[in-house]
């Protein structure tokens, strides 16, 4: 949106989002806290993607799983995301913002320092872009860190909203 509707995005907060390269820098995949009794009452499907996401497998984390991602989960497009969607347009066909202009914008960027997914490496090309810009990378924060490190996530983004 930013890269096409500059003039109409006065603010910009991302939380671990992907940037759709081909080769990122990811680090391994971790698991920082494991209650692994809390996982027995859980379907296959609902597990398997739980220990994907989570690097920090709590009773609390669970709770939150299950009540904010669970549901998107459920009303996803399983044949969609069964297909070869990734081959077929996932990646962009350019590097954002490469017309070389810096924005205005404020943005707030916001990694886990455990992010399997998305990494927290790739992103220096943002700050240069945006001038105006905070990053953060939270230790103890994979890609559901909004979960995972839920306190500090509230506040940054509401001091983001409030300046």
């Amino acid at each position: 949106m930013v890269h096409r509707k500059r003039n109409s995005v006065k603010k910009l907060a991302l939380l671990a989002p992907a940037i759709h390269r081909k080769e990122r820098t990811v680090p391994e995949k971790v698991l920082l806290e494991k209650n692994q009794s809390i996982l027995h009452a859980l379907d296959v499907d609902t597990r398997a993607a739980y220990e994907t996401l989570m690097i920090c497998q709590n009773e609390v984390n669970l709770k939150c799983f299950l009540e904010e991602v669970q549901p998107g989960r459920l009303l996803a497009n399983r044949k969609f995301l069964s297909s070869n969607w990734k081959e077929e347009g996932y990646f962009l066909s350019q590097e954002p913002f490469s017309d070389g202009s810096t924005l205005q914008q404020k943005l707030l960027l916001i990694l886990g320092k455990h992010d399997h997914i998305c990494g927290y490496q790739d992103f220096e090309f943002l700050l240069e872009k945006f001038p105006h810009s905070n990053r953060v990378i939270l230790d103890y924060a994979g890609h559901m860190l909004h979960i995972e490190q839920r306190r500090i996530v509230q506040q940054l983004v509401g001091d983001w909203l409030n300046n």
